[in-house]
């Protein structure tokens, strides 16, 4: 994780946040297509509970699960300390057995609302 972060990992937040929606707009939504957020849309409008669990960072997995507008995103999570990515990640990384602990973890609290906190 430090050697990906490492050409970003002295921008500040909103230097990252813009260069994030520049490769956004120029590269993410090109590949995003309506089919799939139309199936989306149609297990949100039949009840479901959209989701997606990828190992991809949530730094650059945020906007796509917006695009989508999923329930949840449950991805790794990267750690900040004064502004900026260290280049360790925080909680449980989201992959390999990490991927379905976290899903876990989050069913469990789905399950729990009194302990829901996010």
């Amino acid at each position: 994780m430090q050697f990906t972060l490492s050409p970003i990992s002295d921008y500040s937040k909103l230097q990252r946040e813009s260069l994030r929606a520049e490769f956004v707009e120029e590269e993410v939504l090109p590949m995003i297509l309506e089919e799939g957020k139309q199936l989306v849309n149609r297990h949100r409008n039949a009840g479901d509970c959209c989701v997606i669990i990828t190992a991809t960072n949530s730094f650059i997995t945020n906007p796509i699960a917006e695009q989508f507008k999923v329930d949840k995103l449950l991805a790794t999570d990267l750690e900040v300390i004064n502004d900026r990515f260290t280049g360790n990640i925080t909680g449980t990384p989201c992959y390999k057995e990490g991927k379905l602990e976290k899903l876990e973890q989050w069913l469990s609290l789905k399950r729990n609302p009194e302990h829901f906190a996010e």
